[in-house]
């Protein structure tokens, strides 16, 4: 196999890194349960987010991290994991991601990169979490770009429903529900192109829960693996006391979002 170093050098322009950017907006201020206390994503090798927000995110339902934790490194059309974690429990509750593609101050319609999630609890405790996926289109502008997680607490008593289908970067509500609480942290990310695949790739790790409860969706991740344009992705399993691994149908992708799992499983995946 042969294996390359490559060095990336790119230099934040005062322009994007204190560019004026709307302060999102909540109906209440200061209440912690189901409000997002830490950030945490898988970028391309090595490079990661594992961000505990400052109390005073809660107070002021917004924090811009993009001077204190360093930018993501992402790669154009590859998918990537990311878990919210929250304070405490609460019903009615989403999270989605925005990436800034054309560097405007705004977050266009379009620009989402995730789904709206809501949160799951971890096996054998009352932590509730959200695992997302954001998506880096092939055609995504290089370079440093800064991104939005949008946490929203709904406010039962006024919303029209329930589940919205994009949320608004900015205001304290869209057409289907009112904001009534959360945290939004921005960051940056800084999307390169992948060189095309040369020798063999490493699969990598996988990373993502090892424990859930019975029927709870969950997402695999690869972390640690070859960068390169051209890669093929498939995923195996099989039930724990079972000998042989059998192709996963449809799963051929670097991220495996697993549905409702009835039994212990192993998964594997191949690269």
């Amino acid at each position: 196999m042969n294996k390359y170093l490559h060095t990336l050098l790119f230099i934040l322009t005062p322009s994007l890194l204190f560019a004026q950017y709307c302060s999102p907006a909540y109906l209440t201020y200061g209440l912690t349960s189901g409000v997002m206390a830490r950030f945490a994503a898988n970028g391309s090798g090595s490079s990661f987010i594992n961000d505990s927000l400052p109390a005073s995110s809660v107070t002021s339902g917004y924090v811009a991290r993009v001077t204190s934790v360093p930018a993501l490194n992402v790669v154009q059309g590859r998918n990537y994991s990311c878990t919210i974690i929250y304070y405490s429990p609460a019903s009615a509750t989403g999270n989605q991601i925005f990436i800034d593609f054309d560097n405007n101050n705004v977050f266009d319609v379009g620009e989402e990169v995730s789904t709206v999630e809501p949160a799951t609890y971890a096996f054998g405790t009352s932590t509730p979490y959200a695992t997302l996926n954001i998506y880096i289109p092939p055609s995504a502008a290089l370079g440093t770009h800064r991104m939005r997680v949008r946490n929203v607490g709904y406010n039962i008593s006024s919303s029209a429903g329930f589940g919205s289908a994009n949320f608004d970067a900015c205001a304290d509500r869209d057409a289907t529900n009112q904001y009534y609480k959360g945290v939004t942290a921005d960051y940056l990310v800084n999307i390169s192109t992948a060189s095309s695949c040369s020798g063999s790739p490493y699969a990598g790790d996988i990373t993502g829960v090892s424990s859930i409860c019975q029927n709870t969706p969950f997402s695999l991740n690869l972390i640690n693996d070859s960068v390169a344009l051209g890669l093929e992705y498939q995923w195996f399993s099989r039930p724990v006391g079972s000998g042989t691994m059998t192709a996963i149908s449809g799963a051929t992708n670097r991220v495996y979002n697993v549905g409702l799992q009835s039994v212990s499983t192993i998964y594997q995946a191949m690269v």
